[in-house]
């Protein structure tokens, strides 16, 4: 990904870009679902952000988890493993593990880049999960 190209999580409008360093700003050309809140479309909240190698996860808080492959400009949701109205809290990425954080769910992690996502965790408290890695370690918060 260049320096020069900023990803913002929004309310409402998915994931914004910049591709001169926040100067300027373009809405997501297609990808993200749209449902109607009090007569306006709305994607929820943008709760988190991660890359890994050329991709983008956005995670939201009504629908899931979101990737892009093109620096911000298409999205896709991803399955399987998390339900499409799952609520995201927090991403941490460890080498070619992503971890996410949920409210109400636990944490997951995916081997694939955000493909693909299972369950780790056995045994955690699952309200509100926060994650974070430092040198091998997964640390969890509630």
């Amino acid at each position: 990904m260049d320096v020069s190209s900023v990803s913002a999580g929004t309310v409402g409008e998915g994931v914004l870009r910049s591709v001169d360093g926040g100067a300027t700003w373009l809405f997501p050309q297609s990808g993200f679902i749209r449902r109607s809140l009090g007569g306006s479309q709305n994607v929820g909240y943008i709760t988190c952000l991660a890359a890994v190698d050329m991709r983008i996860l956005a995670g939201t808080t009504d629908y899931g988890i979101f990737v892009s492959d093109d620096s911000g400009s298409t999205w896709s949701q991803a399955r399987p493993g998390l339900r499409e109205t799952q609520r995201l809290r927090s991403f941490a990425v460890s080498g070619i593990r992503i971890f996410a954080g949920t409210n109400g769910k636990g944490v997951f992690v995916s081997l694939d880049k955000g493909d693909s996502w299972v369950p780790v965790d056995s045994g955690l408290p699952v309200d509100n999960v926060q994650v974070a890695t430092g040198d091998s370690a997964l640390f969890s918060g509630t």
